[in-house]
């Protein structure tokens, strides 16, 4: 009896570190059994390196359980009861990690409308059904109010006719257009002439007021000798200001046509959906995307799916043209039967350690990004001198190409250059007047403050001065 007694006593001592290993070799399992989610079938993945760490971890749990059984019928055999105190000893310490380390993990996680990061790591897997849920409701709370950006069947958003921004800073005109006044009416160009621009955030003049902007500023430079019409939109791509061109700006007959864009502009013509573009903001919008085939320019999602069907979908692979959006990544969300996994922070920060593989994608190659940018500059340059008006490319430089000339060249510049396109690229001509205050402070945007739009209309002035007295003679009866 002494001898069996002290067998059990002895084989007690293996409990806790076989349950600690077995606890551990199902973690890891786990970890590697959700990247069978990349594999197109259960023997692909167990032939692969994954698969066969993961079948490695399978025989160390039935190890450790093997032997937690025989630890535990031990105990039972003998009078010692040491096993239930290493049972229980073992479960509290597992619900302290795992309730510990939830309430950490939620606590630093930051969210936004379609994802979690602690720090600039993802929370693998993003949850659709969250996120169609939240833009549902922004979408709902949309109805009740008059926001300043408005969705588009054409563009995919565009400044609201006769609205003001919640904060008061943006104000539009009946035609939608940046004004000083809500509800003002643009007419007649000044002696027939009417200068356009088009652009994206940087051109609309983002974070200040409307006096502030550099294509207000430009505009009384000359002295008002031109009317100016600003028809940027924040946000936008090449492709959206395109469009703009032909829509919303042509019908003016515009003397001179900017197009001023930033680096990121070219890239985001690779999207499809906004929500993904600016993961951050509260944009449930859809946005033109093109491709190039046979040498032309087509677009393929047209009309644009609405804000209102775009989150009635079940999964975020089933988005219309979702495999031509650059910012989609399928192992980022949510995969078949693993939907549990999206209730624990934890488990989703180990999932995180080692993510699945995203295959390249020949939709959204660089080489695709370069061929579609080209066209649609090309497009632009086409359209404008059909119509009869002086056209210009600016490219704006970002806060990390001022003041000192980055290592990296410009891919919006880049793809200027190799498609021998006319342009101007403005950033020596700001880096020469840069102060500190040239960009908005940390926690806002990126964008020009006051002083960057100051130097940004000085730069540009002799750029518009040159398009209009290049057509002026012939503008003389615009109206």
């Amino acid at each position: 009896m002494m001898s069996n007694t002290g067998e059990a006593a002895r084989g007690g001592r293996w409990l806790s570190p076989a349950l600690l290993v077995a606890e551990v070799a199902a973690a890891i399992g786990l970890m590697l059994a959700y990247r069978s989610s990349g594999k197109s079938g259960g023997m692909e993945f167990l032939l692969s390196r994954p698969g066969l760490l993961c079948l490695g971890m399978g025989g160390v749990l039935l190890l450790a359980l093997g032997l937690v059984v025989q630890q535990i019928r031990q105990g039972l055999a003998g009078k010692d009861r040491q096993w239930i105190l290493a049972l229980a000893m073992n479960a509290v310490l597992v619900m302290a990690v795992l309730v510990g380390g939830e309430l950490v993990v939620r606590m630093l996680a930051v969210e936004t409308n379609t994802e979690a990061r602690i720090g600039g790591r993802l929370l693998y897997p993003r949850q659709w059904l969250l996120t169609a849920d939240r833009f549902q409701r922004i979408l709902t709370r949309a109805k009740s109010q008059q926001p300043f950006w408005v969705a588009d069947p054409e563009l995919g958003w565009t400044v609201g006719a006769n609205r003001e921004s919640a904060d008061g800073l943006y104000r539009s005109t009946v035609q939608g257009i940046r004004a000083a006044q809500v509800g003002q009416t643009v007419g007649e160009a000044v002696q027939g002439c009417r200068v356009a621009f088009v652009g994206d955030s940087f051109t609309f003049g983002e974070e200040v007021r409307y006096e502030d902007a550099w294509v207000s500023l430009l505009e009384k430079r000359m002295e008002h000798r031109c009317q100016v019409l600003n028809f940027a939109v924040g946000g936008y791509g090449i492709d959206q200001m395109y469009l703009r061109y032909l829509r919303d700006v042509r019908p003016w007959k515009p003397t001179a046509v900017v197009l001023s864009f930033v680096n990121h502009d070219v890239v985001r013509s690779m999207s499809v959906y906004s929500f993904l573009m600016f993961p951050g903001g509260e944009t449930p919008f859809a946005k033109p995307r093109f491709v190039v085939r046979h040498g032309e320019l087509v677009q393929l999602n047209r009309p644009l799916v609405t804000p209102e069907q775009l989150f009635q979908f079940r999964a975020i692979k089933e988005l219309p043209f979702i495999e031509h959006d650059a910012n989609y990544k399928w192992t980022e969300w949510d995969q078949a039967g693993w939907g549990w996994l999206g209730h624990s922070y934890f488990l989703r920060l180990l999932v995180s350690a080692y993510p699945l593989h995203e295959p390249e994608r020949q939709e959204i190659a660089d080489e695709r990004m370069e061929e579609v940018n080209a066209a649609l500059f090309r497009r632009f340059l086409t359209a404008v001198e059909e119509d009869g008006a002086s056209s210009r490319i600016v490219y704006l430089p970002s806060i990390d190409e001022v003041p000192e000339r980055p290592s990296w060249v410009p891919v919006g510049t880049k793809i200027l250059t190799d498609a021998k396109l006319p342009h101007v690229n403005i950033r020596d001509c700001m880096a020469a007047g840069f102060g500190e205050q040239m960009f908005m402070p940390p926690g806002h945007g990126q964008h020009y403050a006051p002083e960057g739009n100051r130097v940004a209309a000085k730069c540009l002035a002799p750029v518009v001065e040159s398009l209009i007295e290049r057509r002026l003679p012939l503008a003389r009866g615009v109206q």
